[in-house]
């Protein structure tokens, strides 16, 4: 099995409202550089097996400057993300915006997209560092397995999987055509709006931007189920029920 594509079950990408509008009308989704991410290590030219000796004499900003042509091919390497979970308090706070927005499923053993996503896997400071000080002993395909699908404990809590788009293949996706953005710091790549199943409203989601979304949804004839965020006031889990039932107020089982 590719090392790449290990993720063949139901995945959820948070996001704002605005942004999946522009994914359905576009029908385009958008992967961006690590760089852009919230986490500094990601694909880090600090993750690199690199000469310490060599460097040891340098300051942080002229070692960094050093490093960067070494590992430049980080440049082609363009992500999307997603959680195994929906129904994580800390997902929806940090990527919903406080429960206010939106999250969509797709069932990746149904509709495999770009080879599927990867999963991540987290290792605390010590392991990263021990085995980022072992990179010399495996080969360029490992390496890359590494730096692209690895991060700190931290981040455990969002369960990632992530779609990994290398522009230095391109040739590959010759179905998956991309327009990239001005400052190169992301690209759109086709996507077939019809492998989202579901789309899941926020606890605090605004009801314009729900019924909004449900029109757009209609009109590009999506056949997508809807459901809301809810606090189930008996034990005060955070878990979703029916968007239609929620509407019309129906008990909750």
């Amino acid at each position: 099995m590719d090392e790449f594509n290990t993720h063949h079950e139901k995945a959820y990408k948070f996001l704002k409202f605005k942004d999946l509008e522009k994914i359905i009308t576009s029908k385009k989704i958008r992967f961006s550089q690590p760089k852009t991410f919230n986490d500094p290590l990601d694909c880090s030219v600090l993750l690199g097996n690199l000469d310490w000796n060599r460097y040891s004499q340098m300051g942080l900003k002229s070692f960094k400057e050093a490093t960067v042509n070494t590992y430049k091919h980080f440049d082609s390497f363009y992500l999307t993300c997603f959680s195994k979970e929906y129904n994580s308090e800390l997902m929806w706070a940090h990527y919903g915006l406080n429960n206010t927005q939106v999250c969509f499923e797709i069932d990746f053993s149904a509709t495999p997209y770009c080879g599927n996503p990867s999963s991540v896997t987290y290792k605390d400071y010590k392991d990263f560092c021990l085995f980022r000080d072992s990179l010399h002993e495996i080969g360029a395909h490992e390496k890359g397995i590494f730096l692209a699908t690895t991060k700190l404990k931290n981040w455990e809590y969002e369960k990632e999987v992530r779609l990994i788009f290398d522009t230095e293949f391109k040739k590959e996706y010759e179905n998956n055509g991309f327009i990239l953005s001005e400052d190169n710091n992301h690209i759109f790549v086709n996507f077939d709006i019809n492998s989202i199943s579901k789309i899941i409203f926020g606890v605090n989601s605004d009801e314009v931007d729900e019924m909004v979304m449900i029109a757009l949804t209609n009109f590009n004839k999506m056949n997508v189920k809807f459901e809301k965020m809810i606090i189930d006031p008996r034990d005060l889990t955070l878990k979703s029920m029916s968007y239609f039932e929620y509407i019309l107020d129906k008990p909750f089982k």
